[in-house]
């Protein structure tokens, strides 16, 4: 173990000459997108380093590419606990693709197997069906991704555990497939620019700079529901009164970035992980 930052050792060569445009961990591996293609390292159980095995590695290893990755140039990655997963273009069209950990659904592929290769989440079963893919969401934590489509789409669709409504379909059931989030309701009318997943929660964040969340507990809105399936509009009174937020991160907890350069934070605060000098529990967003 190290307790100071160390430098990641490729003595196998294969980012040799490339620069890392990406990094993503998950629980024991980490990868990178490097020249298009992404390499993995660290844990390989569930066959979550793509290399066509299971096997642990010390160092970067290519992710095979010369089965659905073949031609793909890989434009985001993702990683959950356990699976990882990208986003690429191939002949004009852009797909998602997973490998690992298959259970709750998570490679979105209509199965709970694991695959130690990268296999295309589906394009025939589900809701995205042949919909070009812009980005991917996952996190630690996580069996389950989500994929927000290219316009006019323009959509988040999720697939893998459900058990916390992180699916955002308003159930709490798992899915095999990508399922679209509700799209009615609080996101009626939103064009959305990102997404992001965490540990049993979600959230989407629009064109104004508006956030939305679902999952356990805690949306941001005041809703204290232990699970709320459908997105819900985080408050934007109090702290976020005129903020508009450029970014987030959703772990166990959420927390948003505005553009004035200020954290906010909500949910629970046991560690003072919110951030705002106390150890209470916050419903809606909190200055850090």
């Amino acid at each position: 173990n190290y307790s100071i930052p160390t430098a990641v050792v490729d003595s196998g060569g294969v980012l040799s000459g490339k620069t890392i445009t990406d990094i993503v961990t998950g629980d024991g591996h980490a990868c990178v997108l490097a020249g298009g293609k992404p390499y993995c390292w660290g844990a390989g159980g569930n066959g979550r380093l793509g290399s066509g095995n299971d096997n642990n590695s010390n160092v970067p290893v290519a992710v095979l590419t010369s089965g659905v990755l073949n031609g793909v140039t890989i434009t985001s990655i993702a990683s959950g606990s356990g699976h990882v997963c990208v986003s690429g273009d191939k002949g004009g069209n852009s797909r998602a693709y997973c490998w690992g950990e298959g259970g709750s659904g998570s490679l979105g592929r209509d199965s709970t197997a694991d695959s130690n290769t990268p296999v295309e989440v589906s394009t025939t079963a589900g809701d995205m069906l042949t919909k070009d893919v812009q980005l991917l969401a996952s996190g630690l934590g996580n069996r389950s991704s989500c994929a927000l489509t290219k316009a006019p789409d323009n959509k988040v669709y999720c697939w893998g555990d459900g058990s916390g409504g992180q699916i955002g379909n308003n159930s709490a059931s798992n899915r095999l497939v990508p399922t679209a989030v509700i799209s009615s309701g609080a996101l009626s009318g939103k064009t959305i620019q990102n997404a992001y997943v965490g540990n049993l929660r979600a959230c989407a964040l629009d064109s104004n700079g508006e956030s939305y969340c679902w999952g356990v507990s805690f949306p941001g809105s005041g809703n204290t529901n232990a699970v709320v399936a459908s997105p819900d509009k985080v408050l934007t009174t109090g702290v976020l009164s005129g903020v508009t937020v450029k970014d987030m991160a959703v772990g166990a907890n959420r927390c948003a970035l505005g553009t004035n350069n200020r954290a906010y934070c909500w949910g629970a605060n046991d560690y003072g992980q919110v951030g705002d000098n106390s150890l209470t529990t916050r419903t809606i967003p909190v200055e850090v």
